[in-house]
């Protein structure tokens, strides 16, 4: 696809909102689209993080797998979530499988390239970085929110 799909569709994230257009042309500098089939594996628990991506369409599956008792679906995500932020973070793997739960249209960002754009600039890099953070600290609570209905007393949670 184009580089031109790739600004439009990347205009259209959270993510790029605000970053204005020198750091929104280093951005979409570093990324393509991908088509992935349902079932299809985007990344795999322990491989090497050397992308991140941003959902445009469809929905993805992150799952944890576990010897005895088997695999576990610990999050979906959708339309305009970030996955993959391992790329940024060393040891740079994966830490569950993300798995495509139905046609999913994905920006993917080269991570290694990336990350060289961000050390050459700074005010790029925390611009990126703040961005990134804020997905990642909404997960975060979202996640507590989950847990917090999750161990309530049945007779205390909302309907």
């Amino acid at each position: 696809m184009s580089d031109t799909m790739v600004a439009r569709w990347l205009s259209e994230t959270p993510c790029a909102q605000g970053l204005g257009a020198k750091n929104f042309a280093k951005l979409a500098s570093c990324g393509w689209i991908e088509h992935f089939q349902p079932g299809a594996f985007l990344a795999r628990e322990g491989q090497h993080a050397s992308t991140f991506f941003l959902i445009h369409a469809g929905s993805v599956a992150l799952e944890l797998h576990d010897a005895a008792t088997g695999t576990a679906l610990t999050e979906t995500l959708g339309v305009g979530d970030a996955i993959g932020v391992s790329w940024l973070i060393p040891p740079h793997r994966y830490h569950v499988d993300v798995r495509a739960l139905e046609p999913t249209d994905m920006l993917v960002f080269d991570g290694d390239r990336l990350k060289k754009l961000m050390d050459e600039d700074p005010d790029f890099g925390f611009a990126i970085t703040r961005r990134l953070l804020a997905r990642v600290y909404s997960r975060l609570e979202e996640l507590r929110v989950q847990r917090l209905d999750l161990y309530q007393p049945a007779e205390g949670r909302q309907p």
